[in-house]
């Protein structure tokens, strides 16, 4: 007799196993507070821009929880984690992540990284001035500076 209950019995055990994991593994999604859309000098700011001038703006995410995550040029870069892409026909691999290497009064220094292209670049946000600039150095060599103008998106204004 308990030879016939051993698969159903192995059966409960597994949707038990499974369902205490996916119990264990939820994840908090990420709240924002507040997001400000940074444009490069002369962009135009029309939402429905060219899918280039869109790519090159900066969206950062102020979350509920003190966490940042800035969307830039097909990435994300967060405070709270690495994050990995993998390479595709139309994106390169990634490993991205973003430190606040300084902040004082409403100014803040970014540090965006990406491992797998060797780069990073420093992003100054003025939250109150609304406005940017940010340098990459990539390789160890630094290019020209961009800056532009930010506005809120979500959020105080």
């Amino acid at each position: 007799m308990t030879k016939h209950l051993t698969k159903p019995i192995r059966a409960i055990h597994f949707l038990v196993l499974a369902f205490l994991m996916t119990a264990g593994t939820q994840v908090s999604s990420f709240e924002y507070k507040k997001v400000f859309t940074c444009y490069r000098v002369n962009d135009e700011k029309d939402t429905f821009a060219a899918h280039s001038t869109q790519m090159s703006r900066h969206y950062i995410h102020f979350g509920n929880h003190n966490e940042v995550v800035i969307w830039f040029n097909g990435y994300q870069y967060s405070t709270e984690e690495k994050r990995t892409y993998d390479a595709l026909w139309n994106q390169n691999g990634a490993v991205t992540f973003l430190k606040i290497k300084a902040r004082l009064a409403n100014v803040i220094q970014f540090e965006m990284f990406n491992e797998a292209e060797n780069w990073k670049r420093l992003l100054v946000f003025d939250e109150k001035g609304l406005t940017y600039m940010a340098q990459v150095t990539w390789n160890g060599k630094i290019y020209d500076a961009s800056y532009g103008s930010c506005e809120v998106s979500v959020g105080a204004k």
